[in-house]
């Protein structure tokens, strides 16, 4: 056998076993399945380059990180097998560059499987700086997020220390309030209750009379009479010119309703009348209201009784 045929059937092996990987593991898209058959079937004919263009053109329609891992995985391994180092290579670092922990997806050869575990240590090296930044990165923004949760904490811790505070504060004037509501009780206590001594005195009897002291009579005065009949006559006055007075104003009003001037003039007339009647008896009411309270202080008092006789001497 050639070494022509081992390398076909070598290639064909690859090919088939890349077609049974389970798709939970490359996660290809059915675009991209299609087109590596397709390159496995031109690997079949020995038709490389065709198989390479099927490649490509999977790459142009990948749906994602996954897909690009495993159609970079696949040409390394294919690559290899055909003695092409440089190239397998290239694409074993386009594959661990997008996951640098990626596994190949078939067996292989020892050979292959050193050149792809050397390429993943040179692979690691070069993004040690980049992976050491973004660890960087994660582990600041993870304190970052501890210090805020840790501010949020404190913030909370001192909203609720204040809420308690205050809520004590109250309390305690309350209980201050009622004391002070309690003390002005006990001090608004009857004199009974404050324990004063209550002196009880004997009972005084009536006072003797005493024979030889004069009596002091108070002057009375009697009622007047002449005042009242006259302060009488100026109430009575009062209250017909109040009358008078108000039937003057019915009357102005009726004149100034009446709709002939005849029935006006009569009105205005018997208002002036009414008026004047009045104003009389105004005059009358007050004069003897003064007649009244002159008389009424120019009346003399009653004269005291005389003095009693027979007194006896000492």
């Amino acid at each position: 056998m050639s070494s022509r045929w081992v390398a076909r059937l070598a290639v064909t092996c690859v090919v088939a076993l890349f077609l049974l990987v389970p798709r939970a593991v490359t996660a290809q898209t059915d675009d991209v399945q299609r087109y590596l058959t397709a390159a496995a079937r031109l690997y079949e004919s020995l038709e490389y380059e065709r198989a390479l263009e099927q490649l490509d053109r999977a790459k142009k329609l990948s749906r994602g990180v996954d897909d690009d891992i495993a159609v970079a995985l696949y040409e390394g391994v294919i690559r290899a097998d055909l003695g092409q180092k440089d190239e397998s290579v290239a694409a074993f670092k386009t594959g661990l560059f997008l996951k640098s922990d990626a596994k190949l997806p078939v067996k292989v050869s020892p050979k292959v499987e050193a050149t792809f575990e050397a390429v993943r240590a040179d692979v690691k090296k070069e993004l040690a700086p980049i992976l050491a930044k973004q660890e960087a990165e994660r582990a600041k923004k993870a304190q970052e997020a501890a210090a805020e949760a840790k501010r949020k904490a404190d913030a909370e811790a001192a909203a609720r220390k204040a809420e308690a505070a205050k809520l004590e504060a109250e309390r305690k004037a309350r209980e201050a309030e009622a004391a002070r509501l309690a003390a002005l009780k006990a001090t608004d206590k009857p004199e009974k209750d404050k324990g004063v001594l209550v002196v009880a005195l004997p009972p005084v009897g009536p006072e003797k009379p005493d024979p030889f002291k004069v009596p002091v009579v108070e002057k009375k005065r009697s009622v007047p009479v002449a005042p009242l009949v006259i302060l009488g006559i100026g109430a009575v006055a009062g209250g017909a010119g109040a009358y008078f007075g108000f039937e003057s104003k019915r009357e102005v009003g009726l004149a100034h309703d009446a709709l002939w001037q005849d029935e006006t003039q009569s009105h205005l007339r018997s208002a002036d009348s009414s008026a004047t009647l009045a104003n009389v008896l105004f005059a009358g009411a007050g004069a003897a209201a003064l007649t009244a309270l002159i008389t009424f202080f120019a009346l003399p008092s009653e004269s005291p009784p005389p003095a009693p006789t027979g007194a006896a001497s000492p």
